[in-house]
């Protein structure tokens, strides 16, 4: 509570009784000019505006010309409610909002005092009725933050909800409507803050893999063929610069090294004539994903999106023979399916 050297007039008794306050220094005052309001003089004279101000042991709030509202009223982005002779009535407040300070308020949970606390573990948000923030977001003085189930909140980290990612930065806020860069990955964030797109840093490695495939596309196709007309050309120049090893790379090794040694050795297994299809396929603008057979984990191909379409595509020669070149998982099922067999829900679906 306030103390003041002078006597403070109860707002209540004078409001019910219609009243006028005597004005001296810290003191209520009848506003007459305009719409009738009160007004609170400070010691030095000034008025209080657009602040929160406890008097006799109750909160006020003064809009910016200095009157005392009631009833409900935006402050901060928040809804904040007053009975009819101003005072600001605890709990009903609906949305909270605050500042966050370095260090802790002595004063208890209320109007203009930081809700913001921190302890060892990080920092929370205190209601004005004494409970905290968690297990959700919260937007506090237009910005979100998020808090845990054990009520404090997350810093520079990853926040998944609601089916979207989100990444708040080291003061707590949700960043968004810029392009961030985590792990070597640059992510886009939209103006809600959630991930629009991903963009993958690409390595040494990647950069040679596109460019020597580019340079094949570019001899072995024109603009004038379609999409199919490409592909086919591209499964023919794998099946026919690369003879088939059991060595090579592993998968562990990467697309892009196996892609790498498939076109500066011209030999190798199937991991080296995916990776190859692969960098090679998307130089020419088809997108595709790699197939690995389900019942052993040892074989892998293409599958290539072609104008919208997906489809089988597979380099490695086999012993009994056969050309998948753009084949669907109808045709697998029906000629190959023993060296094919895969987890069809798994992978988009063919024609």
């Amino acid at each position: 509570m306030e103390k003041k050297k002078a006597a403070i007039f109860i707002i209540s008794a004078a409001l019910s009784a219609g009243a006028a306050m005597q004005t001296y220094a810290g003191q209520w005052e009848k506003k007459e000019e305009g719409i009738p309001s009160w007004r609170y003089q400070e010691d030095d004279g000034s008025y209080v505006a657009r602040s929160w101000k406890q008097i006799d042991g109750k909160w006020y709030y003064f809009d910016g010309t200095g009157c005392m509202v009631t009833g409900s009223y935006q402050i901060d982005g928040r809804t904040e409610h007053f009975d009819g002779q101003g005072v600001w009535i605890e709990n009903l407040s609906e949305e909270i909002s605050g500042n966050k300070y370095a260090a802790e308020s002595s004063e208890g949970p209320g109007p203009g005092v930081s809700r913001w606390k921190k302890d060892d573990t990080g920092w929370y948000y205190q209601n004005f009725d004494g409970s905290y923030l968690k297990d959700g977001w919260e937007k506090i003085d237009g910005i979100w933050y998020y808090f845990d189930s054990q009520g404090y909140m997350l810093e520079d980290t990853w926040v998944e909800t609601d089916g979207k990612r989100y990444r708040v930065g080291s003061d707590g806020g949700m960043l968004k409507g810029q392009t961030i860069k985590v792990d070597e990955v640059q992510y886009v964030l939209g103006e809600d803050g959630s991930v629009t797109e991903m963009i993958q840093e690409k390595s040494e490695e990647e950069l040679q893999a596109e460019a020597i495939a580019a340079q094949i596309v570019a001899s072995i196709t024109n603009s004038a063929m379609t999409k199919p007309e490409k592909a086919a050309a591209i499964y023919n120049y794998v099946r026919g610069n690369m003879t088939y090893t059991s060595g090579g790379l592993r998968p562990e090794s990467g697309e892009a090294a196996a892609a790498l040694y498939g076109f500066r050795r011209h030999s190798g297994n199937c991991f080296e004539y995916y990776a190859m299809s692969k960098y090679l396929l998307e130089a020419a603008g088809m997108p595709n994903i790699c197939v690995v057979r389900e019942s052993d984990g040892d074989h892998y191909w293409n599958l290539v999106n072609v104008d919208g379409t997906w489809y089988h595509f597979d380099t490695t020669p086999r012993t009994t023979g056969g050309r998948w070149c753009l084949v669907t998982t109808g045709q697998l099922q029906a000629n190959s399916w023993r060296a094919h067999n895969f987890d069809i829900g798994a992978y988009p679906q063919t024609p």
